[in-house]
């Protein structure tokens, strides 16, 4: 049902008085509190995003896409300008944020129902199995928290009311028009796509929904409904992940079993990393250990609105061979992730070494803005002269750090490799031992590490065990571990969250007589040492007899 179309505006003079008065407060000028929706603020650059799938703005200053309105798209960029402004108080991005709000105040735009007191936010064409018009709980949920920011600026409780309304609609029964579903499991479920046959239970929206209704609680706390769907819906979610993974390495989309994307992927540890920033569940940090173990290696090249669309969340522990208990690789670095470097040998010099005096020339495959040289000697003590290929003008973008026997090249524009000559008559010769490429603009450190135990171990029940490693930050690794009654199931068998061992307490006594497979991780990564982990027989204080596992070996020799 449409009412009569409601016009709206600010005179300039509004905004400005009311644009001076939150620079000149705090941001809790209204009490209560939305988060910091890190799942847009923190990865997505909002000027790509702008330049995707022909964005533009209309005479009103509403973003459009492909010339047509979405209001899913138009919150989203309100929530992404409403958190840059707060970052950098650029004007710019608070008349955005002004002009999204128009959207929602144009009721020939949006459906009421039961006298006003629901609003929907309609889609107007036929996706998969639905018809139009149709509504999302993804869409609501982000809605909501683009107006409760919209309030917290403006402090205009015309956008409270709305609020309630957008809240009132999303929390009916989808049987009834609303969003609210269950999962097979008879879980409450906010439905991205509600009533549909082809889409149930998508995993992305379903926390969008979920992450406005949380905030919508902060400012209405005694809605007894709303707390009560948040509070099942968010237990359905922690329930039903092992549901949604496939076997040892991936998961899915929605319930039907079809694999995400690598993009979906990582939007979706995102959102992981955003709901445990609002509700410090260690259960949602030991999903994304999951996730990211899955997803390392994995990347999606085609992310133009992402900030580092390279970036890996997790990389592998690199422990050598001879030196299991002191050294690792620096595996933040991310080796080779944007490809192999070739080498292009001077004709003074073979292979890898560098002689006194002489130029030395590589190219890596793609241009980059640093990366990592090693060599087998101290390099501290040489002279060093260096230029990029492919620049002219080099001295002011190119520079270079040298510590005990690695040398950093970076540069502020992209280079493709680099010419270097050395001087140190007392070494003549040095050899490069490795080179590791590092995108900073790609990049970042990555949050997790993780490390394979190689073998399949046949464990039994009611013993007891222990892992044994060394290292730092052991109370915040975790060990996860899939088991099956033979080899052959185990390869269907799943990781999940359930099943894993806190090295905080490294005791491990199997449920179930199986083979057992395993994999470590943990959240801290630098300066971390760990040493070959191994199952020992430990002796059980109320048993009478102890327990031998292999001669006291879970991995094989290397």
């Amino acid at each position: 049902m449409h009412s009569t179309k409601k016009r709206f505006s600010f005179s300039a003079i509004t905004r400005i008085t009311i644009l001076l008065s939150i620079l000149t407060c705090s941001t809790n000028l209204f009490g209560q509190e939305v988060f910091k929706y890190i799942t847009n603020v923190d990865h997505i650059d909002q000027e790509l995003w702008l330049n995707q799938y022909e964005r533009a703005f209309d005479s009103a200053g509403i973003v459009t896409q492909k010339k047509e309105y979405h209001a899913l798209s138009i919150a989203g960029f309100g929530i992404m300008c409403y958190e840059n402004f707060i970052i950098s108080g650029n004007p710019t991005y608070f008349n955005h944020i002004i002009n999204q709000y128009k959207y929602f105040c144009d009721s020939s735009r949006v459906d009421y129902i039961d006298n006003f007191k629901g609003m929907g936010l309609p889609y107007h064409f036929k996706f998969t199995d639905l018809k139009p018009p149709w509504y999302s709980g993804m869409t609501q949920g982000v809605a909501i928290s683009f107006l409760l920011r919209y309030y917290k600026l403006t402090g205009d409780k015309d956008a409270l009311r709305k609020v309630q309304q957008l809240a009132y609609f999303m929390l009916r029964p989808e049987k009834m028009g609303g969003t609210i579903g269950k999962t097979p499991e008879g879980y409450t479920f906010i439905e991205e796509y509600p009533n549909s046959k082809t889409n149930p239970q998508v995993l992305n929206g379903f926390i969008n929904g979920l992450i406005g209704i949380r905030e919508y609680l902060n400012f209405f706390p005694e809605d007894s409904l709303a707390q009560r769907i948040h509070d099942e819906s968010y237990e359905a979610m922690i329930n039903t992940f092992k549901e949604y993974d496939l076997s040892s390495n991936w998961t899915t989309y929605n319930r039907h079993k079809k694999g995400i994307s690598n993009f979906y992927m990582r939007y979706q540890i995102t959102e992981l990393e955003f709901l445990n920033f609002i509700y410090n569940d260690y259960r949602l940090v030991k999903q994304m250990m999951l996730w990211s173990y899955f997803a390392f290696n994995k990347l999606e090249r085609n992310l133009p609105d992402f900030k580092n669309p390279l970036y890996q969340y997790s990389a592998p522990f690199y422990i050598e061979k001879d030196e299991i208990s002191n050294k690792i690789l620096d595996f933040e670095k991310t080796r080779k992730s944007t490809g192999d470097y070739s080498i292009i040998q001077n004709s003074k010099v073979t292979g890898n070494q560098l002689k006194h005096k002489n130029w030395y020339q590589f190219k890596l495959k793609d241009s980059v803005y640093s990366f990592h040289i090693y060599f087998d000697k101290n390099i501290e003590s040489s002279n060093w002269n260096l230029k990029p290929n492919g620049l002219k003008n080099y001295s002011d973008s190119l520079k270079l750090e040298i510590s005990s026997d690695k040398m950093v090249v970076s540069s502020s524009t992209k280079i493709n490799g680099v010419n270097i000559q050395y001087f140190n008559k007392k070494e003549k010769k040095l050899n490069i031992t490795d080179i590791q490429i590092y995108q900073p603009y790609q990049f970042e450190i990555p949050r997790f590490g993780f490390y394979n135990f190689k073998d399949t171990m046949e464990l039994h029940a009611d013993s007891l065990y222990r892992i044994d490693t060394e290292g730092e930050y052991l109370d915040e690794t975790i060990v996860f571990y899939r088991f099956a009654e033979s080899l052959k199931l185990l390869k269907k068998a799943k990781y999940e969250i359930n099943n894993t061992i806190s090295l905080s307490y490294p005791y491990f006594i199997p449920v179930k007589t199986g083979v057992y497979q395993f994999f470590l991780t943990s959240p801290m990564i630098k300066g971390y040492r760990i040493r070959k982990p191994s199952i020992k027989m430990v002796k059980n204080q109320q048993a009478d007899k102890l327990s031998l596992l292999k001669s006291d070996k879970l991995l094989s020799e290397y």
